[in-house]
């Protein structure tokens, strides 16, 4: 489960802190002390020992024989597990306990018919319920969503919704159970199948799963009366489209009780082509870029502009016609812009942040002006979906080039009692490992005008002028254990270099 710091402000400090650190301490699966867990976490640590003991107390509670917080004196703590999975499982179970995911599930599947029943039913106050209702709001304000009076429903753009809801449901859950218990999973699973079937390509179960989800979220919204509002480009890109057609008489049978009309049929087929894994047969590959080209849709010329831009403003040779894979996902990106505004995130509900911002703060501005450029020359809405098509390009741009090429450069001096041969078999492999991290500089003559950011040597480097530069010490070989001291190091020499 990779849930976002920022989606845990949806519940409760206690529930939000113990997740993260349940986080903590499951994903490293080593002894962590109350410093290591603070330091991470940005909390203090009197509130960190607040909250493990609250963990320990829950765990107990819930009788798990097989999972419990270890504690040592002087190691720390350790979260025993006999599978990974049952992480994700008590996660899960603190979650489901919190009124926001109760309000929340409520809102989705629209059984809330007053503040009143429903403060009644979690034995909360009704101020209590309409402070987690307005703080929910302010949440999905950004996507042009909003929470209607008295009747409690998600309204804005129906898209919109679909994405928001998508986005949560999966994020929470990611396949650990079923949260449609109006449908059953069995026949959703064969909707799946059908697709895959259509599309000639065969899913992993996540993808299955991650599907299903979205297919009952239509089937859902569709049953509540809630129509999409057909827009251009869902028009442009289904209208006499031989592909689309084919797809609705393939899988008419399983939605006839639903009696779709057009529109519903045209979202369907447009979120399926927001996903990469469906272009892999050639033969829809092929079907899918005819029609565009032919066409002259706004996709095929947003794409045709931004292979042209990449090329201009970054020196980048983004050959489309030679990396299919390339191509099948800036099509797929370029038609999530389409459908839904306003999501910094994907699909999934993944976020491809991280210390990205910080690592390529060069390129990331490039990126942004050729955004920026792209929507100003063209005028197309897709180029105003800013947020989400930086991560989107950043992932392009790192399978044509070094993602750190723009960046400034950390400069190494290496000093060895090591053979040239080997003294450049290490300085090869350090390059190897950080080509996408860092552009590093490293250097074998020591010339004391330069600066240089770490010393990396067999042994201590004693010259005064460089007392004050890291050195990192290793044998013949780097080790596991040398390069993760250099991560550190790096992360924190880049971190200093541009603050």
């Amino acid at each position: 489960m990779d849930i976002n710091t920022e989606d845990l402000k949806l519940f409760d400090q206690e529930t939000a802190m113990m997740i993260v650190l349940l986080k903590l301490l499951g994903t490293s699966k080593k002894w962590l002390t109350v410093q290591e867990m603070a330091s991470a976490s940005g909390a203090s640590t009197k509130t960190v020992e607040k909250y493990v003991k609250l963990i320990q107390v829950e765990l107990a509670e819930s009788r798990l024989n097989d999972m419990a917080l270890r504690h040592d004196k002087k190691k720390g703590y350790f979260l025993y597990m006999l599978e990974d999975g049952m992480l994700t499982d008590f996660i899960l179970v603190q979650l489901q306990a919190t009124l926001a995911y109760k309000l929340m599930y409520g809102i989705f599947f629209e059984n809330i018919t007053s503040v009143t029943r429903f403060a009644q039913a979690n034995y909360v106050s009704e101020s209590t319920v309409w402070r987690v209702l307005n703080e929910l709001r302010e949440r999905i304000l950004p996507y042009g969503l909003d929470i209607k009076k008295g009747s409690f429903q998600l309204i804005g753009q129906e898209s919109q919704v679909r994405q928001y809801s998508h986005s949560v449901m999966w994020l929470f859950f990611k396949g650990a159970i079923w949260p449609f218990p109006q449908l059953s999973e069995g026949t959703i699973m064969a909707t799946v199948s059908l697709i895959e079937a259509f599309f000639g390509c065969q899913l992993s179960q996540l993808k299955r799963q991650r599907l299903a989800y979205y297919l009952a979220i239509i089937i859902t919204r569709s049953q509540k009366q809630h129509r999409i509002q057909v827009t251009r480009e869902l028009l442009e890109n289904t209208e006499e489209n031989p592909l689309f057609q084919r797809f609705c008489q393939q899988l008419m049978s399983q939605f006839v009780e639903l009696k779709w009309c057009d529109d519903e049929w045209r979202f369907l087929f447009c979120v399926l082509m927001t996903r990469d894994e469906l272009y892999q047969s050639p033969k829809i590959r092929a079907e899918i870029q005819q029609f565009h080209r032919q066409k002259r849709t706004a996709l095929f010329q947003s794409l045709r502009y931004l292979e042209q831009t990449f090329q201009e403003r970054l020196k980048i040779n983004m050959s489309f016609e030679k990396e299919q894979l390339l191509l099948d996902y800036a099509y797929s990106s370029h038609q999530f812009c389409q459908l839904f505004h306003g999501f910094s995130l994907d699909i999934n509900g993944h976020l491809y942040w991280n210390r990205t911002k910080d690592k390529y703060p060069r390129l990331i501005e490039a990126l942004s002006e050729l955004i920026d450029e792209l929507q100003q020359k063209t005028g197309n809405l897709i180029f105003a979906e800013r947020s989400f098509l930086i991560t989107r390009y950043l992932i392009m741009y790192a399978t044509i080039a070094d993602l750190p090429r723009l960046e400034s450069p950390l400069t190494i001096l290496l000093v060895t009692d090591l053979p040239v041969l080997e003294e450049q078999r290490v300085i090869l492999r350090l390059q190897r490992a950080y080509q996408q991290d860092y552009h590093l500089r490293i250097v074998t003559e020591e010339r004391l005008s330069e600066s240089y950011q770490l010393i990396l040597s067999t042994s201590k480097v004693t010259q005064k002028a460089l007392q004050a530069v890291p050195n990192v010490i290793f044998d013949t070989e780097l080790t596991k254990e040398d390069y993760a001291d250099l991560d550190a190091i790096l992360w924190q020499l880049f971190s200093t270099s541009q603050s």
